[in-house]
Formats: structure tokens, sequence, C-alpha cells
């Protein structure tokens, strides 16, 4: 949202399917979470303090999700901005979230 406006400013896409992997779900359901998160300056993009969280509830796969954001000259002009979501991390439930207790898996991580 745009702070002077309070109208939609960015707008995010992105074909989730192929960052589940195989075997896919017949019939897959996700589950989106947003949250907040705190990302340090690279000099090629700027971040938003934010981040997608989506869950395959199946599998119990979750990636995690970057938004980057417009700064500069086009925040300014209030136009729209139109990206791609970036993938930061993913991990694995050890049981589904909806059979029984979702316990994080701490061995699996994306290099």
């Amino acid at each position: 949202m745009n702070v002077q406006t309070s109208r939609f400013q960015a707008f995010y896409q992105r074909n989730i399917r192929d960052d589940f992997g195989q075997p896919r779900p017949k019939n897959p359901r996700f589950l989106m979470v947003a949250g907040q998160a705190s990302f340090q300056r690279q000099a090629s993009r700027t971040l938003a303090q934010s981040a997608l969280y989506v869950v395959e509830l199946s599998t119990g796969k979750c990636v995690a999700y970057a938004l980057p954001t417009a700064q500069g000259r086009l925040a300014a002009a209030r136009k729209t901005f139109h990206s791609e979501l970036l993938p930061l991390d993913e991990t694995s439930f050890r049981e589904g979230p909806l059979r029984g207790k979702a316990v994080v898996d701490p061995a699996h991580r994306v290099n």
C-alpha cells in the first residue's frame, strides 16, 4: 500500500508449483500467511519488511518468500510496481499441520 495515498501500489506474482518439488500431490492445498521480517540492505535490490509463508498442507512443505520493493523515484511518483516473489528458504514439517502436532524439521535447509 502506498503510505501517502492508501492505495494499492505493489503487485506480486509467481507460479509456486515448482517451488514445492516432486512428487507433487494430486490435489494440493495451500495455506498462506504474511509476517513481518527484517532483511539486510543489498546494493542490487531492496526488500519489503515482510515475508510471505506458503505451506502445502498434505506434504507439510513450507516455502518463505521475500517481496522486492520500489524505492526512490518510482515510489515517490506513486506509480504501480510489478515484481515476482523471491524464494528465500524452505523447510518441512515432520507431520502435516492438519494431521497432528506440527514440528519443524531443523535438519532440512536449502543452500
